[in-house]
């Protein structure tokens, strides 16, 4: 299968949509290096210096559940697992019942809550809800099973999940795409990828996206907006291309041949 074989509609629409948003991400970007400045600077040595001093005093902190959804990742599942813990209060993890490999049984014994997730849905989305649903943390991080907060988040988490400012959190996302020699996309129009992982467990605020498309949850109230820790994705460096472009495939099925947008051809097909 060739990338020139999918059915995109690159119309008038989506070149518009491609020139708006490089735009964007260039001003984007240009914010994300200034932000980064001032977070190292400033705002990073406030919140470890918060979450040392509540681990000090012993004193009630919030609890942070993070919860993942996956499917046919028996293969790097328990190292994930066992990486989270180092931060996590609570582990929640929803198998995806089309998994066909023994995913739930390598989970076994490193989640607080594991089940399989009911879904003939070609998107992953339509198990959004039931999986934060058994979260019990004042707050929840939500991962995709390729993906990891690097490892100083295990510093600044307690005073980001501490504060009263802010409902939730978006988080710039790093694409691998080697991993021996370690290698990234360093492209404007794949970096900063913020994506909103971090947020309150307050169902009031939470709106979940439905079975089709490829959206994530949304939370009302005010944002934050991480500068200093990326999340690292694998998928490019873990999955070869044919799988890349069968996934490209699969949203374009879900779509019924509908306009994609150019986001996901780039991160696939990069």
């Amino acid at each position: 299968m060739k990338a020139s074989e999918f059915a995109i509609q690159r119309d008038k629409r989506y070149q518009q949509v491609l020139r708006r948003d490089n735009a964007r991400q260039r001003a984007r970007r240009f914010a994300h290096h200034l932000g980064v400045l001032y977070e190292n600077w400033l705002v990073r040595p406030q919140w470890e210096k918060l979450g040392r001093a509540l681990a000090a005093s012993g004193a009630g902190r919030p609890k942070l559940t993070t919860c993942i959804m996956t499917m046919n990742s028996a293969q790097r599942i328990r190292p994930l697992l066992q990486y989270i813990r180092r931060f996590s209060d609570e582990i929640v993890v929803g198998v995806d019942s089309k998994t066909t490999d023994d995913t739930l049984a390598a989970c076994e014994g490193l989640a607080d809550e594991l089940f399989v997730i009911q879904s003939d849905a070609l998107t992953c989305n339509a198990g959004l809800e039931p999986l934060v649903d058994r979260c019990h943390g004042d707050w929840v991080l939500r991962l995709d099973d390729d993906e990891f907060p690097e490892p100083h988040f295990e510093r600044l988490v307690t005073g980001l999940i501490s504060t009263e400012r802010y409902t939730h959190y978006k988080i710039p996302r790093l694409h691998l795409s080697a991993i021996d020699p370690l290698m990234w996309i360093d492209d404007g129009y794949l970096y900063p990828d913020y994506q909103m992982r971090l947020f309150r467990n307050d169902k009031s605020l939470l709106k979940f996206p439905g079975a089709v498309g490829h959206l994530g949850i949304e939370c009302a109230g005010s944002k934050g907006r991480l500068n200093s820790v990326n999340l690292v994705h694998l998928n490019l460096a873990i999955n070869p291309r044919f799988k890349r472009e069968a996934k490209l495939k699969t949203y374009i099925e879900r779509l019924n041949g509908e306009w994609v947008h150019p986001v996901n051809e780039h991160a696939l097909l990069f």
